[in-house]
């Protein structure tokens, strides 16, 4: 997926889904289980490329790197938007989970040069980010050893941080309901 900003367009691409989808069905998820989590990280991914896109079209600031702060507006949109909350993005959590697990086992080297950060470091970004929002709905990602404990302590913090950001950046381009 990508934006394109000369056309204004975002483009997400078929291979992508389907990336998704025959990563799920590898892990032995069920057709209709693997249909939703592409279904969901394909969401992500679209809101991510829509942060390249406000970020361009309204001309809105960044400190830091521009793609952790368009990670941090996807989990901000599907939170404050989505039907099923900031959940979705844990499937494209996941997907870079096993994009990081696909590249140690073939040895590669890592792109620390990359403009996005690694693909672990996406992942445990975004399973922080979701816990969040909600630390007691979401506390088994702790429970059950996904999100380390003393990560899980800085987390709502975090969220806060990114809620009040992307909440001031946005209000003066949205309209109220």
């Amino acid at each position: 997926a990508f934006y394109q900003p000369q056309e204004r367009a975002i483009v997400v691409c078929w291979e992508l889904i389907r990336d998704f989808y025959d990563g799920a069905r590898e892990l032995g998820w069920s057709e209709e289980a693997a249909q939703e989590a592409a279904e969901n990280a394909t969401e992500f991914f679209f809101y991510h490329e829509l942060g390249h896109a406000l970020i361009h079209v309204l001309d809105l600031p960044t400190t830091g790197r521009e793609e952790d702060a368009v990670d941090q507006l996807s989990v901000y949109v599907l939170a404050t938007e989505g039907d099923d909350g900031p959940a979705p993005a844990l499937d494209a959590a996941l997907a870079f989970l096993a994009w990081a697990e696909e590249a140690d086992a073939a040895g590669a080297q890592a792109a620390f040069w990359d403009e996005h950060s690694l693909d672990k470091v996406r992942f445990f970004n975004i399973v922080c980010w979701v816990y969040g929002t909600a630390p007691g709905r979401y506390q088994d990602l702790v429970s059950k050893g996904t999100l380390p404990a003393n990560r899980a302590e800085r987390c709502p913090g975090e969220w806060a941080q990114i809620d009040k950001s992307w909440s001031q950046l946005l209000a003066p381009s949205l309209k109220a309901n």
